[in-house]
């Protein structure tokens, strides 16, 4: 990449602009990997358990605004989707009282912001809960929750 964006004109050790400005953008986001985990707090667990709740309630126009910030906190945090997953988990089992709100809910957090399902995470762990999870919930006929569960098969 240098070679070809290599500026003749200005000589052999003369780096233009855009090689400057992918380097410090690779430098910034090594930054914010290294310093994301540092910030953690209680009250930022309470909060993002406070968010899923809303994330799965019965209202849609508050899941989805809900799911959409859940979505945005967990690209801030790294391995934030750790705090919520236990309470997702729970949330698939809908033999235990969950409405049909809070498992399509859980289901919208499990394929997460933008289709970055929580299922193809680069964390084994991870993926041996939601896996079974999924596999193992009861099955909807709703239009909508075969939607999303097409989505995540995706």
């Amino acid at each position: 990449v240098k070679k070809v964006l290599e500026n003749k004109l200005l000589g052999k050790k003369k780096n233009i602009r855009p090689i400057f400005v992918d380097r410090a953008h690779l430098q910034h986001e090594t930054r914010l990997v290294e310093n994301v985990n540092r910030d953690f707090t209680e009250h930022h667990r309470q909060i993002f358990n406070d968010i899923l709740e809303l994330a799965t309630n019965q209202y849609s126009e508050v899941r989805i605004k809900a799911q959409d910030l859940i979505g945005k906190c967990h690209r801030h945090f790294a391995y934030s989707y750790r705090v919520v997953l236990p309470r997702l988990l729970q949330l698939l089992k809908t033999d235990d009282g969950v409405t049909h709100e809070q498992y399509k809910g859980a289901l919208y957090v499990l394929l997460g912001h933008s289709g970055k399902s929580m299922a193809n995470k680069n964390c084994w762990e991870t993926f041996e809960k939601v896996c079974p999870a999924i596999l193992t919930s009861s099955l909807s006929e709703k239009p909508s929750v075969i939607e999303v569960w097409t989505k995540l098969a995706e």
